[in-house]
């Protein structure tokens, strides 16, 4: 039956172009709905597309077919106490790098125990030094050597770390439970300043190159160990120069890969661990104030001296923190992926419906970022920070102080930049200035004149490092070698038969690499350790300690990474 006018008549009695009319409406339709269908489908493949792919467990070819060196070094106790010696003994060579930093060539006397142990390490590790060229960059107290590889097509792999230790606080040395340069081994855990940072990094690839020498591996591709001396107070004279020697030799985009310290170990989470590298850092500034003010006698006092005036101005910054945000390119944001992924419940809260849709609704972000600023584990990845850590005045009780300085150390979030970080404290500093009555100078510039006479605030910034760049993770021939290489060790030594997940994150410290930028975008830090390095192992504080079996599990990954990369 068809319809006319209202009235129902037979389909026999419609006309052709009627029939052909709902014919083509029908296929149109037909087409459309078909479209929507395909449409759906293509969101439902996008929607089930990994949040967070977990790179394949990478065994190199001699773990499957005799992995008893793997063995010994993970199991053999009297292995373990032999490797353990050896680093002790480099622990016990304090190579303090001091916040003056004075030129090596102008004071070689400062650093004459970095000399000692270049030469522990030439009769602790002799096949690195009779196989490995150590090569001459500008300053001696360098460390760079070279195991050539048998393919010069091939890019070479940098393995990185730093000699030089934070000085330990003369006052805090009865705090120790052992002396800070002993080097005691207690059967579980090693002492000492210097230990986790960042010694045991060096003596564990030193190690393995000295174990896989021993064995006859000759690697295809180039490995280079870079050690600068100078890390603690920036890098300027190591890392710098050796970042200038590679690139001169490798030129701009000439490394494979380079690893280095950092990252944040291991974390579990509803029986899933997950590793921790860091593929980015956050940026680095110092902003530093200098309050000028009358002096004289303290009997006669102003209503505020210079140091409550400079206690206003730290109320203020403390009071006041930067606002929190997460980019879309903090590495940080991989690492909640990964937990909503890899995880079905957890004792954190998790906003799970929240974090997946993060990249594209506005209340999303919003709720993620607040839940993260719950968190003190967490919120410092999110934000830049800022920190007073040093500040000075006064010289005598009864005298009222003319000068006073501070110092506040910053760490820039991924997506800011120091000039806005500088920003912020020079807009509190001029207020601070307009409250009390005081001049400005910004960078020898005028922002307030001292029209009173009262004193004047000098703010200036130094060692402004940007965020580093974010090094590309899933797809990567590189980083799938490399978190390969991680999750093997963890999934078949560290926690044999648990579920590893190897999520990209961020480290809130800054690390030689940030004079290695233009040499690879390959950058991946990771102290590999099952202990936190800076909450359990008291990095730059007192009693600092790594674990036996976390410098084991060092030796053991640099052992099967050079395999797997160099192969």
């Amino acid at each position: 039956m068809g319809i006319r006018n209202g009235r129902v008549v037979p389909l026999y009695r419609l006309t052709a172009n009627t029939i052909l009319l709902v014919t083509v409406s029908l296929f149109v339709c037909g087409l459309h709905l078909s479209k929507w269908s395909m449409r759906l489908k293509d969101e439902e493949l996008f929607e089930s597309d990994s949040l967070c792919p977990n790179p394949r467990n990478l065994r190199p070819l001699s773990y499957m077919t005799d992995n008893s060196t793997l063995e010994m070094v993970t199991h053999d106790v009297s292995y373990r106490a032999g490797a353990v010696e050896k680093l002790l003994g480099s622990v016990r060579i304090p190579t303090e790098s001091f916040d003056d930093h004075l030129d090596p060539l102008e004071f070689p006397q400062y650093y004459k125990n970095f000399a000692v142990l270049h030469e522990y390490f030439r009769k602790t590790y002799p096949e690195v030094h009779k196989t490995l060229k150590l090569e001459r960059t500008a300053y001696e107290y360098n460390l760079v050597y070279t195991w050539q590889g048998t393919d010069s097509s091939l890019k070479p792999l940098v393995l990185a770390g730093h000699q030089d230790v934070v000085p330990v606080n003369a006052e805090t040395i009865g705090q120790w439970g052992y002396g800070p340069y002993e080097g005691v081994f207690d059967g579980e855990d090693i002492y000492g300043r210097g230990v986790a940072d960042c010694k045991a990094l060096l003596n564990s690839i030193l190690e393995s190159v000295e174990l896989l020498i021993k064995y006859g591996f000759e690697p295809s591709r180039t490995v280079i160990l870079a050690f600068g001396f100078d890390e603690e107070v920036g890098g300027g004279y190591g890392a710098q120069t050796i970042g200038e020697f590679l690139l001169d030799k490798y030129g701009e985009n000439g490394i494979y890969a380079i690893v280095d310290e950092g990252g944040s170990s291991v974390e579990q989470l509803d029986g899933t661990y997950f590793a921790l590298p860091a593929v980015g850092e956050k940026g680095s500034l110092t902003s530093l104030i200098q309050l000028n003010t009358k002096g004289g006698h303290s009997s006669v006092p102003p209503e505020n001296t210079g140091i409550g005036i400079m206690a206003d101005l730290i109320h203020s910054v403390e009071t006041t923190p930067y606002k929190p945000f997460l980019d879309l390119t903090n590495p940080f944001l991989k690492y909640l992926y990964c937990m909503v992924e890899h995880t079905e419940n957890d004792d954190i809260g998790l906003p799970r419906s929240q974090i997946r849709h993060y990249e594209h609704n506005s209340y999303a972000r919003e709720h993620v970022v607040e839940w993260i600023e719950s968190h003190e584990k967490f919120k410092w990845l999110s934000r830049t920070t800022q920190a007073a850590d040093i500040f000075h005045s006064g010289f005598k009780v009864n005298a009222l102080p003319e000068v006073s300085k501070l110092y506040i150390n910053h760490r820039i979030n991924i997506g800011s930049n120091c000039k806005d970080t500088e920003l912020k404290i020079m807009e509190q500093a001029e207020a601070t200035a307009l409250k009390y009555g005081l001049g400005l100078i910004y960078k020898g510039e005028t922002v307030i004149e001292d029209t009173t006479g009262l004193g004047t605030f000098h703010f200036e910034t130094s060692q402004c490092l940007e965020p580093a760049p974010v090094s590309p993770t899933h797809g990567y021939p590189e980083w799938e070698e490399f978190a390969g290489t991680v999750r093997h060790i963890l999934e078949d030594i560290t926690y044999p038969g648990a579920k590893i997940v190897v999520a990209p994150s961020i480290t809130t410290g800054n690390t030689d690499t940030a004079k290695y930028w233009k040499l690879t975008e390959n950058i991946y830090r990771y102290r590999f350790s099952t202990t936190n390095a800076v909450t359990q192992g008291h990095i730059h504080g007192i009693n600092e300690t790594i674990s036996a079996k976390s410098y084991m599990n060092m030796i053991a990954f640099a052992y099967e990474y050079i395999q797997n990369s160099c192969h």
